[in-house]
């Protein structure tokens, strides 16, 4: 757990103050389990023992939801969904070029691990969140980053219409997204077409210092459509330099569609009759 708070501490991280506060709240904890038993059948080390329920509920919230599966069972997560094909692939690449690069690196062979920073090109509704939330969860379990969360954001989330506030709101959503995933869908609205000095610059700006200043503890995936992300990718000299992987969702063909809906009709136990079909 104190692994886990060290590798993922924000920067208002209580240090000491933190360790003081969990061994306050076990000894409140233990104190509550303690006055269910029947005192009699209390000696001494059981009322000197911390038992390891006792952690587990003094750190459940924070530490042990953010336990991922195992690389393997993400894979097959990864794998079971309908289409997405090339995207499929590309995953299973970058996490094998990880693998391979953590294995030299521990052995001391010179490594150098890929660029993270994606641009997921597609349309509405082809898998772009459901498989930045898959990455995160595999670049967690690679032990790349810590959390392997996701934050959304979008324009209305980074930008804000008055001077100087826009790097403000941007930067509170980056502090959200540190150890995990800052998933920015629609980023090509940042910087619209004829806009001149709009605060969407600003944003984009603010996000472009974060993914250097951070480079080793957060990791940004932008998503849109491609003629416009490519657009905005032009818009700015050091932007596309940033992004070193690029993944193409496509839109799903009928039969795809199909498979979908019948999935959702089996989670929730519906039937669809042989007449209906």
């Amino acid at each position: 757990y104190f692994t886990f708070l060290t590798e993922s501490r924000p920067k208002n991280f209580g240090n000491a103050r933190v360790v003081r506060n969990l061994f306050e709240d076990l000894l409140k904890i233990q104190a509550l389990r303690l006055a269910e038993i029947n005192p009699e059948n209390l000696d001494d080390d059981t009322l000197l023992t911390i038992e390891l329920s006792d952690v587990e509920e003094a750190v459940g919230a924070t530490f042990l939801d953010e336990k991922e599966p195992e690389l393997g069972e993400i894979m097959e997560e990864l794998n079971a969904l309908i289409g997405l094909e090339s995207v499929k692939n590309d995953v299973l690449q970058l996490s094998s070029l990880i693998k391979i690069e953590k294995l030299r690196k521990e052995q001391g062979i010179a490594s150098l691990l890929p660029a993270l920073h994606s641009i997921f090109y597609g349309p509405p509704g082809t898998g772009k969140t459901t498989v930045a939330r898959l990455m995160g969860k595999i670049l967690k379990s690679l032990g790349l980053i810590a959390k392997g969360h996701v934050v959304e954001a979008s324009r209305q989330d980074l930008v804000a219409g008055f001077v100087g506030q826009t790097a403000k709101k941007t930067d509170k959503i980056i502090d959200k997204a540190l150890h995990g995933i800052l998933f920015v869908d629609e980023a090509y609205s940042l910087v619209p077409s004829g806009s001149g000095n709009d605060f969407g610059r600003e944003a984009l700006e603010v996000i472009l210092k974060r993914m250097e200043d951070d480079r080793d503890r957060l990791v940004v995936i932008m998503a849109g459509y491609p003629d416009e992300m490519n657009a905005m990718l032009d818009s700015n000299p050091g932007l596309r330099s940033r992004f070193n992987r690029y993944f193409s969702f496509d839109d799903y063909t009928a039969e795809q569609l199909t498979d979908i809906f019948s999935t959702f009709c089996a989670r929730t136990d519906n039937i669809i009759t042989e007449k209906e079909h």
